[in-house]
């Protein structure tokens, strides 16, 4: 492309392990560390990208990309990515800790209800079921969001709705009774 003269100057942005290639880049890794996982999101609560695309990106927001050097671009993600920053764990560590909540809050509630049930916990907590019970699923999963996790602050809880899909469904024959008790010790938990 540079003898066609389709271009003067050409910057590739590539996020990379590092691989021997005789391009001026930085890699998001070394030989013998793997790249971090961050970049936040904080309506999803969770990860889409990794400390060096976060930290390129914010600084691709703060500075003027046709004033500033490829060196002072280098210069920044480094100290960035190789500097241990306690707010990047204690992210991660408040993410862990509330996932850790909605699954033993899930677990327990689960346990709690196990005499209603046909099958045991693990089943209802690992496996996948087809949804049919709508009705029962749909008074789960508004308890919950009302009462327990707002899934649009935490749609970590999103990921766990295939729980309540699965005692809706082993509560098939079960009667309003024993579904609005379920429901009911949901709060609970």
């Amino acid at each position: 492309m540079h003898q066609n003269k389709r271009f003067g100057k050409l910057v590739f942005y590539l996020e990379a392990c590092e691989s021997d290639i005789n391009v001026y880049a930085i890699t998001s890794s070394t030989p013998t560390k793997m790249s971090g996982k961050m970049y936040p999101d904080k309506y999803y609560h969770t990860t889409i990208g990794s400390f060096f695309a976060h930290y390129w990106l914010l600084n691709d927001e703060q500075v003027d990309l046709n004033k500033e050097t490829l060196q002072q671009q280098f210069d920044y993600i480094y100290k960035w990515t190789n500097t241990p920053g306690q707010e990047r764990e204690k992210v991660i560590i408040y993410r862990r800790i509330k996932k850790q909540y909605v699954d033993k809050h899930m677990t327990e509630y689960v346990n709690s209800i196990q005499h209603l049930l046909t099958v045991d916990s693990n089943a209802i907590l690992n496996t996948k079921q087809e949804l049919n019970n709508r009705e029962c699923y749909r008074k789960l999963v508004d308890n919950s969001h009302d009462n327990c996790f707002n899934m649009n602050q935490n749609p970590y809880v999103l990921g766990k709705l295939y729980i309540f899909v699965n005692i809706c469904e082993e509560m098939r024959e079960s009667s309003d009774a024993d579904i609005n008790a379920v429901n009911q010790l949901l709060i609970q938990y």
